[in-house]
């Protein structure tokens, strides 16, 4: 065996008082025998089982091994220039060694410090005289036996219970707590719905808090003024095939900001990088058999192997405790820290998205990649997901079962009233006059509804129900409420000379003392009172802000005759006004706007 400079030149560089100690701790008779083959197999003879563990995890790296890896493992070396006090180095006397200091105080390794990083190497003429380690195998999956019972994801509960949100939040914006989390009116608008006991907190409804956070980033929904409303137009999503509507939920879950510790027991004072924490948990499905149930221990294993920094990085970081109180931290609590994620992750979202089945909720011991996992994966054949259809009475009763596809579910609450949710799932609404009106004053006409249900439902429209609608429509036509603006006078004669004045705003006489003027006059007519000297107490303006869904109708046939006829309306003008709406809407817009001009070129 060749003997290198560094072992020699290191053994050298020490005082002898050191080398007599190396020496005593070798049970060598000389430092001279100090870096011997012999001397060194003897002294890897008598180490512990973990200290031999250590060093075969250096030796089977070829000599080298980065210091992180050693060290979240088998600990630190603690440096003396950190006990900088007589009492901390008496302290230090009491303190338990580390599996990597007793290797370094023996010698067999030693600290390197490089451009790319720490290592811990061992001398190449020391590594010789070492038996031989092959590379650690990585983890393998194993077939679990088939479970007795098991619980089948269902994408189609989560994407009901997003419908269910979507359509609420249609209806009306839903206020969050400072937190951002639903408050418990909006909580029970939503459960109600579902067929849910309405929690005191959104923390208590994982799987919904979930969905709003995958719906946030996804951009179905948004957070204006700490209330939830929806983000532009969901059709997009509603329209969308299963798998895109799938991909969607699933990227959306992949950049939210849900915890998954939320459905775990633990205690958390830190922030991690969960995003990226998910890609490499699905990096790690992605490598197991489709076909076959595999135990979850095989999953920590080969998480732990691939992504041992899967969390944390600083393992002795005091930042997470059970709910005992007891501190995780360390290498050896990963699979209760990491370990809990990883199940969280699988027995919540990714079962959520219909991805994973799971033998059992609570304490799974396996789980299976769904064809929907498979369908995410690669190309093919979609799996059937819905089938079921509205089903219409002649009173405008309409049960909705639970395999009626998002489109339908969410199209229907826009026009009807919600009564109850059968504890199937299976949610009772109704056509009424009033919600007939609501959805007119949202620009639904009563030529789309009648084909959305022609569309949908179980059965053509009854007769019965047509009569309804035509009735509906005749009450509205009948009665028509509209503000105005009233002028009275003490006495008849006063309104006989007003009526005299020069550009007078029209008016209506209801009697000898009350005219009545448009609302938009009110502003002209109080202006020519004044100037012919009569005196008028201030006139309150009427609110007459069009809502949201009439100013997006205007902008987008303003822009189409834009479009149509640039010298008519300026560009400038409507960007400016574009520009008070959110980035989403203005691109909703402009898609609508394509279309426009697409049936226009057609006809």
């Amino acid at each position: 065996m060749t003997r290198t400079h560094a072992s020699i030149d290191w053994l050298a560089s020490l005082p002898t008082s050191e080398r007599h100690v190396l020496a005593h701790l070798w049970q060598v008779a000389d430092a001279a025998e100090l870096g011997q083959p012999a001397s060194i197999q003897a002294v890897v003879a008598r180490l512990s089982s973990a200290e031999r563990s250590a060093l075969d995890r250096v030796i089977a790296a070829g000599g080298k091994l980065a210091a992180k890896t050693l060290e979240r493992e088998y600990g630190k070396i603690r440096s003396h220039r950190d006990i900088v006090t007589p009492r901390a180095y008496l302290l230090a006397l009491h303190g338990q060694a580390s599996v990597l200091e007793r290797l370094y105080v023996l010698g067999l390794i030693q600290p390197l410090k490089a451009v790319d990083g720490e290592y811990y190497v061992i001398f190449s003429d020391w590594l010789q005289a070492l038996p031989a380690v092959s590379a650690p195998n990585l983890p393998i999956w194993h077939e679990y036996a088939r479970p007795s019972t098991w619980v089948e994801a269902d994408r189609s509960q989560t994407e009901s219970v997003l419908t269910t949100v979507l359509a609420v939040c249609y209806q009306q914006a839903l206020k969050l707590t400072r937190q951002l989390q639903l408050e418990r009116e909006g909580l029970r608008l939503i459960c109600q719905r579902i067929a849910v006991s309405t929690p005191t907190s959104e923390r208590q409804f994982g799987q919904l808090a979930w969905i709003r956070s995958c719906a946030l980033e996804a951009g179905l929904l948004q957070i204006n003024n700490q209330q939830l409303q929806l983000a532009g137009n969901p059709l997009h999503w509603l329209e969308a095939s299963p798998k895109q509507r799938l991909e969607q939920l699933f990227n959306g879950w992949l950049g939210s900001d849900f915890d998954e510790f939320s459905l775990t027991e633990l205690q958390i004072q830190a922030q991690f990088d969960l995003q990226n924490a998910r890609q490499q948990l699905w990096q790690c499905l992605q490598t197991a058999p489709s076909d076959q149930w595999l135990g979850f221990d095989d999953l920590l294993a080969q998480m732990q192997a691939s992504y041992p920094e899967l969390l944390r990085s600083d393992f002795e970081q005091p930042n997470i405790e059970n709910q005992h109180g007891e501190q995780l931290n360390g290498w050896q609590h990963w699979h209760e820290v990491e370990g809990a994620w990883i199940t969280a992750a699988c027995q919540g979202p990714l079962f959520w998205l219909g991805l994973l089945d799971i033998d059992q909720m609570k304490h799974p011991q396996a789980l299976r990649l769904t064809q929907w996992a498979s369908h995410l994966l690669h190309a093919g054949h979609e799996p059937s997901q819905f089938a079921g259809q509205l089903q219409l009475a002649s009173d405008g009763l309409i049960r909705v079962p639970p395999s009626v596809e998002p489109l339908p579910r969410f199209q229907i609450q826009r026009i009807t009233e919600w009564q109850s949710t059968d504890t199937h799932g299976t949610m009772i609404v109704r056509l009424t006059a009033h919600s007939y009106s609501q959805a007119l004053q949202r620009g639904i006409q009563a030529s789309q509804m009648q084909a959305f249900l022609q569309r949908w439902c179980d059965r053509p429209v009854p007769h019965d129900l047509q009569t309804l609608f035509e009735q509906w429509q005749s009450d509205r036509s009948q009665l028509l409420a509209r503000p105005a603006l009233l002028l009275e006078a003490s006495e008849p004669s006063l309104l006989s000379e007003i009526a005299n004045l020069p550009n007078l705003p029209p008016y209506a006489e209801l009697n000898e003392q009350l005219w009545e003027f448009e609302l938009a006059d009110a502003a002209a007519m109080t202006l020519t009172l004044h100037e012919a000297g009569y005196a008028l107490n201030q006139v309150s303006e009427f609110d007459q802000r069009i809502s949201d869904h009439d100013l997006k109708q205007l902008l987008t046939a303003v822009m189409t005759v834009q479009r149509l006829a640039p010298s008519l309306v300026s560009e400038a003008l409507i960007e400016r006004v574009l520009r008070a709406l959110p980035s989403s809407e203005r691109q909703q817009l402009k898609t609508n706007v394509k279309q426009w001009l697409q049936i226009i070129n057609r006809s």
